[in-house]
């Protein structure tokens, strides 16, 4: 009976230290089309696209990974930035900024309040820095990033 217990138990922490992907309920997971593999880093991807996004157009440089996606006219953005120093600056004019903190990162949200609402959210891990920005909910740009996993 203890053999049982500790193999469920070490079951169930593998399962949880697989990775900090965030998932709601009858999420689908989003279908990229095949993007080059000709990178020196991991690509992380969001899993998670707000409904009625599609996929738009991908750039990768030695450094990062950026994807556009549209919806009626809207445009959302990802992208990805490997780790090295750099100074980035954001435009907070016209904006409230407030700390974001999970599981897996560290960054702030932007609420931009223009007569067209957006939201940036930008965070980062030990491995890299991340953004989502568009003309969508908070909430949905925080699963987008949540949703983050290898993609090669």
């Amino acid at each position: 009976m203890k053999r049982i217990i500790s193999i469920l138990l070490l079951i169930t922490a593998l399962f949880m230290m697989v990775g900090c992907i965030h998932t709601t309920e009858n999420q689908n997971k989003f279908e990229y089309p095949e993007l080059t593999k000709d990178v020196t880093f991991d690509v992380l991807l969001p899993a998670y696209i707000p409904e009625g996004y599609i996929f738009e157009e991908y750039q990768i440089s030695p450094l990062s990974v950026s994807v556009t996606y549209s919806s009626e006219g809207k445009n959302l953005y990802y992208m990805q930035h490997t780790p090295i120093s750099i100074t980035y600056s954001v435009d907070t004019e016209n904006s409230v900024q407030t700390e974001y903190h999970s599981d897996c990162f560290d960054g702030y949200i932007l609420s931009y309040e223009t007569s067209n609402p957006s939201n940036l959210i930008h965070v980062w891990d030990e491995n890299n820095f991340y953004i989502a920005d568009g003309y969508v909910d908070q909430e949905e740009l925080i699963n987008m990033i949540e949703s983050i996993e290898v993609y090669f």
